[in-house]
């Protein structure tokens, strides 16, 4: 329940802070120059949630983005929703939001809804074919076993560790590398 208000919350503020921009309480702007993004495919960063990667830009400098899916049959409003929502004061972002596969299930489409300082809106789709598998045999010796947690613990927060040992590929060997190591074992 905590989570749920947690999360409405969130969008809440969302919105409210959209129409800090919005073309109806400021005067009109022109649009530099398009919006750019780019989506990196998504990963599995812990058990059952997806992290979603994305490059923006825009010269007129970024202010809000959200992470958009199609509604559901179950859900009250048919459409569109929001599922994450991120603040930016910058012409070029990584944007990252993590959510549940229940969430975007794959073959499904995720958008990415950029609003620019002047309030001017891109919108990208992009189709969710699910996280890559995951190797967790990252000493590659053909299994995953207690080898692999203590090759990824011993590699936890060192600066420039090896690249099999950041198992979600988020550029951090952490704990949610363990995890995902952890949860292969014996499988």
């Amino acid at each position: 329940m905590a989570d749920s208000c947690r999360y409405l919350a969130q969008l809440s503020t969302c919105s409210a802070e959209r129409l800090n921009v919005h073309p109806l309480f400021n005067a009109p702007q022109s649009d530099a120059a398009p919006t750019t993004s780019k989506a990196d495919p998504p990963l599995q960063a812990a058990a059952n949630t997806l992290r979603f990667r994305f490059e923006t830009t825009d010269p007129d400098d970024l202010y809000q983005t959200q992470l958009i899916t199609p509604s559901t049959t179950e859900d009250p409003i048919q459409g569109h929703k929001v599922i994450g929502c991120k603040q930016l004061n910058d012409e070029h972002a990584t944007i990252e939001f993590t959510v549940s596969e229940l969430t975007v299930a794959s073959g499904t489409f995720v958008g990415l809804q950029v609003l620019d300082t002047h309030g001017n809106v891109t919108l990208h789709w992009y189709r969710n074919e699910g996280a890559p598998s995951v190797s967790m045999d990252v000493n590659e010796d053909g299994v995953v076993n207690i080898l692999d947690l203590v090759f990824v613990a011993s590699q936890f927060g060192v600066p420039k560790a090896p690249h099999r040992a950041d198992v979600n590929k988020d550029g951090t060997v952490n704990i949610q590398d363990l995890v995902l190591v952890a949860n292969g074992l014996n499988k």
